[in-house]
């Protein structure tokens, strides 16, 4: 049977996003998880993040599909300044099935982003053309991993799915260790969510999958048990475990058992069909989004969201050495990482697989530039043992003032003074001395711990300016990036179980063109490099 496209949706500019597209609501006693609520958040998330999201152009009879009362199929395809596609695909048919769909692909070859440093004193932004150098940073980092999910309930939600990752370009270690690792702790974070091994199936060899993939059969009923057991522990109240175990055990569905339990509002049947979905949806959001944390540190934003593009200006290099030092700048704040930047780019810094960091006006800050940079800095710490000095001379004055004898300024007590035996001068003599002895060694304390605390801020300063000295580095170059997503796409292409439900429903001829032309087309991320190159 041919699909039944929707008219509405063939009109430019007419069709609602994913945030707001028009999906039936679940029924309040359902047994299937709905996963509408995830596409809205991490389209809002994503346009957020890594956004605006720009629509790219899909046609209209593979963008919607439906064949009434059995299923209906939604697509989008956007691209962004830092991806070169996100695509959003939901499958709605009912109880018998609900699948959300999506994969961000990282823009290979990142624009520059263009940092005109402004001296730390200017109140005003200094503009490009105004004598001092540009710094070009890439805008993110662009051979970072595909973000995949992948959220499925069939059969009237007897079959649950639950599938998020950061899919790697390549195995290699230095792939691995650079964005994946660190992905385990994510993933374990999610147990109970039921994680299992992957089938065999379809992920045969894996080969885009990351070992981190959070990949989870949820149990609906099981989840409800366990949040109705901690709840009645915590509430001090017995649990009817039997009850409900014999229930589980004779449906094994995920079906509700016909109980009511009052220690949790998640495991209370609403009409005795939803138990546990609620748990089940709850935290596969929780989980996407712990992932799309991960893919937006991957991709190293530059600058950040969060900041305006004057924030995100670097301070003049040579000004700052001259009118204030990186130390003091540093104690701002924001001013920080910026001063750390222009401290590591005037050492050399470049990024890996980029070769050096491109500057316009100036080929590098030279040796000289180095050598003012470093006397702002011994000045800074000069400055601070001066202050630290001081500090310590006005408490240890402090401290002989507080220490002379009560009444010293008294005209009787003077009088007394002057009636002490000779030997009393000696005795003054010997307490001045003890004073400036213990005058000195609180100087010298204080002076220490004044130049400890400035070797901690400019180790932290190196730390910062290493850290950022390494942004844009990369393993992949923008070829091999590219050539990398297109692989993946005709793995995909060949395994990919869609291809073959499409197929079911709406016919071999739409699920072949709807895969090579927007769900895995062929050599689209090399094709697009290339013409890029051209221009």
């Amino acid at each position: 049977m041919a699909p039944e496209l929707f008219p509405r949706l063939c009109e430019e500019g007419s069709r609602p996003d994913p945030a707001s597209a028009d999906f039936p609501p679940p029924p309040d006693d359902r047994a299937c998880a709905s996963w509408t609520a995830h596409m809205a958040s991490l389209f809002a998330r994503l346009d957020a993040e890594i956004g605006p999201l720009t629509p790219l152009p899909i046609a209209p009879e593979l963008a919607s599909a439906c064949i009434p009362g059995k299923v209906r199929a939604e697509t989008w395809l956007y691209s962004s300044p830092h991806a070169r596609r996100v695509r959003f695909t939901y499958v709605d048919g009912g109880e018998e099935c609900q699948i959300f769909n999506a994969v961000a692909y990282p823009d290979p070859d990142p624009p520059p982003r263009a940092i005109h440093p402004k001296p730390t004193h200017s109140p005003e932004p200094s503009l490009p053309g105004d004598g001092g150098p540009v710094f070009s940073l890439p805008a993110h980092v662009g051979d970072a991993p595909l973000l995949g999910v992948d959220f499925l309930s069939l059969a009237k939600g007897k079959s649950v799915l639950v599938g998020v990752d950061l899919q790697p370009l390549v195995k290699t270690r230095a792939y691995l260790e650079r964005y994946v690792d660190d992905l385990a702790a994510v993933r374990d974070s999610f147990e109970d969510l039921g994680l299992v091994e992957p089938s065999a199936r379809f992920y045969e060899n894996a080969r885009y999958f990351s070992p981190a993939m959070l990949f989870a059969r949820p149990d609906p009923a099981a989840m409800a048990a366990r949040a109705a057991r901690k709840a009645a522990a915590d509430a001090g109240t017995e649990f009817p475990l039997p009850a409900l175990e014999a229930e589980y055990s004779r449906t094994n569905s995920g079906r509700a058992p016909p109980l009511a339990l009052d220690a949790s509002a998640d495991a209370t049947p609403a009409g005795g069909g939803a138990l546990g979905v609620s748990l089940v949806e709850t935290r596969a959001m929780d989980a996407m989004h712990a992932y799309v944390d991960a893919f937006v540190a991957a991709l190293d934003l530059w600058p950040k969201k969060r900041d305006d593009d004057d924030a995100a200006r670097v301070p003049d290099a040579s000004s700052a050495a001259k009118d204030a030092s990186p130390l003091a700048a540093s104690l701002s704040g924001e001013e920080v990482s910026n001063n750390a930047v222009t401290q590591g780019l005037a050492r050399g810094g470049e990024p890996a697989g980029g070769g050096p960091l491109a500057l316009e006006g100036s080929s590098a800050l030279d040796a000289a530039e180095e050598t003012r940079l470093e006397a702002a800095v011994m000045e800074e710490n000069q400055n601070i043992y001066d202050r630290a000095a001081a500090a310590a001379a006005a408490a240890a004055t402090t401290t002989m003032l507080s220490a002379r004898p009560e009444g010293g300024d008294d005209e009787s007590g003077g009088i007394e003074s002057a009636r002490e035996p000779l030997d009393s001068s000696a005795n003054a003599s010997f307490s001045f001395s003890s004073s400036e002895v213990r005058f000195q060694e609180m100087m010298e304390t204080n002076a220490r711990e004044a130049g400890a605390e400035a070797m901690s801020e400019m180790e932290e300063v190196r730390a910062r300016t290493a850290a950022e000295a390494r942004r844009g580095e990369r393993v992949l170059s923008v070829l091999e990036t590219a050539r990398a997503q297109d692989a993946h796409d005709a793995w995909q292409r060949e395994r990919d179980p869609a291809v073959k439900m499409f197929a079911g429903w709406f016919g071999r001829e739409w699920a072949e063109r709807m895969a090579a032309e927007v769900l895995f087309p062929e050599g689209r991320a090399v094709g697009e490099v290339e013409a890029r190159e051209r221009r």
